[in-house]
């Protein structure tokens, strides 16, 4: 039998991952099972074993993935030597888009379904660096003038708090306010405050 190549075995691994996420928005952690996972991407259940060790290590991997991807964005724009103002909007756009496209699965998905420790301490992990790539942001619109920050890991977890607020406002309101509108209403309270007129 022929060794299945290293970018197939990457292929399948991706299918695997994004079958589970299917799987998991349709159920609860609790009902889902390999067996529907294996259905939804279309292998056999014994090849989600040559992956992970089980479910938990498999639905872990999904949500590290939505991290990664995220940290990757977050990069990318540190790194494209934007000026201060667009490069926070364009950090707020990502932020908003990204909690946007996941919302199905983080919400389902959460840091407390971790049983294994030192899962949960890698989920932990990536989450401290994708707030550490927030904070260069921040570091970058203070050094820009843009902002006058005191304590730039407390300002990049408002922007998210902000961010995830312009989410959530769609939600409870009803309201279709694109990405864009959001990120703007969120420049404006991160750079104006609430209090001012």
């Amino acid at each position: 039998m022929p060794k299945t190549s290293p970018a197939r075995r990457l292929a399948r691994r991706d299918a695997i991952l994004c079958a589970a996420r299917r799987v998991l928005v349709k159920s609860s952690f609790s009902d889902v099972t390999l067996a529907s996972i294996a259905d939804e991407a279309g292998v056999a259940k014994g090849t989600l074993f040559l992956y992970f060790t089980g479910k938990e290590e498999l639905f872990f991997a999904v949500f590290l993935g939505l991290l990664a991807d995220l940290g990757g964005r977050l990069d990318a724009l540190s790194a494209a030597g934007l000026p201060p103002k667009e490069l926070l909007r364009a950090a707020a756009v990502t932020l908003i888009s990204h909690l946007e496209r996941n919302r199905d699965f983080i919400e389902r998905f959460r840091a407390g379904q971790f049983a294994d420790s030192r899962s949960h301490k890698k989920f932990s992990a990536a989450r401290a660096e994708n707030l550490g790539r927030i904070t260069r942001i921040i570091s970058l619109c203070s050094e820009g003038g843009l902002l006058d920050s005191r304590d730039a890991s407390y300002e990049a977890s408002a922007l998210f708090g902000l961010c995830r607020s312009g989410m959530m406002n769609n939600l409870i309101t009803g309201r279709a306010l694109t990405v864009s509108d959001r990120a703007d209403r969120v420049l404006h309270i991160l750079l104006n405050g609430i209090g001012k007129k």
